[in-house]
């Protein structure tokens, strides 16, 4: 692949090629919050607190107390984590055989993003994050802005993510429907204040990349930072040429910086 057009073809070109050593930080979340808070010191969105990061051997040694923990928190991947993580309300409902089978699935997810992106992740260690738990009850809508040099362009919101019926919807940057799977009957558009707070923290947040995916939740009173992927995909863009061909013509509005072989 010498001469990517499509937003596609840019994501894996960018994660076989770009030497770029921002990508790296930005593919572990604890390394993310670090260099945000240093790049982005006045972010207008909260960041959750680490409590814990630590290897596969040093979580089988906290198993147990994470299984009898009352507090509530977050478990998951410190890289991509494909959507991988265990929620524990205040009651510990969590178990062990829980949290053990999170460490399975995590191991075999990163070995496929180690193939998928090694240019970026062949430093980064195999480690898990434990954050607080932001204030919500079951499943949080997450909102995934993509931006392009720091403007949004796209917005994709999913709902019930860990429910065998949920709903992604996708929409342009005036908050039109462009596609998305529905299977609850809602949509998913975010009152006007929070489409006001997700564009003014996404703006912020672009390392001077040609394209970022920023991910956002919000409690009801304020906006939380999720994460941060540069190899973002889109659920179910392939199905949509004339879309991945046109976010591929956003990219280049401005020059790109390290994507070549050298």
């Amino acid at each position: 692949m010498t001469n990517p057009r499509l937003h596609s073809e840019r994501l894996l070109f960018r994660s076989l090629y770009d030497t770029d050593p921002i990508l790296t930080s930005l593919s572990s979340k604890q390394r993310a919050k670090e260099v945000v808070l240093k790049t982005y010191p006045r972010l207008r969105a909260r960041i959750p607190r680490t409590q814990w990061t630590g290897s596969p051997e040093q979580l089988i040694e906290r198993l147990p107390s994470l299984a009898q923990s009352t507090d509530p928190w977050v478990l998951k991947p410190d890289q991509l984590g494909g959507g991988i993580a265990l929620l524990n309300d205040a009651g510990g409902s969590v178990t062990q055989g829980d949290l053990r089978r999170l460490m399975r699935e995590s191991h075999r997810t990163q070995k496929l993003f180690r193939r998928l992106a090694p240019r970026a992740l062949h430093t980064l260690p195999e480690v898990f994050i434990l954050e607080d738990r932001i204030g919500f009850h079951g499943r949080p809508i997450d909102y995934k802005v993509h931006t392009f040099r720091g403007k949004p362009r796209m917005f994709s919101v999913y709902s019930g993510r860990t429910a065998h019926t949920f709903t992604v919807q996708h929409f342009d940057a005036d908050w039109t429907l462009l596609f998305g799977r529905n299977d609850s009957g809602q949509d998913l558009r975010p009152e006007n204040h929070v489409r006001e707070a997700l564009i003014d923290a996404a703006s912020q947040i672009h390392f001077d990349l040609a394209y970022t995916r920023v991910d956002f939740y919000w409690d009801g009173q304020q906006l939380w930072l999720g994460e941060i992927s540069p190899f973002g995909h889109i659920d179910g863009i392939e199905l949509y040429p004339i879309l991945d061909a046109a976010m591929g013509d956003w990219w280049t509005q401005s020059t790109l910086r390290n994507l070549s072989r050298d």
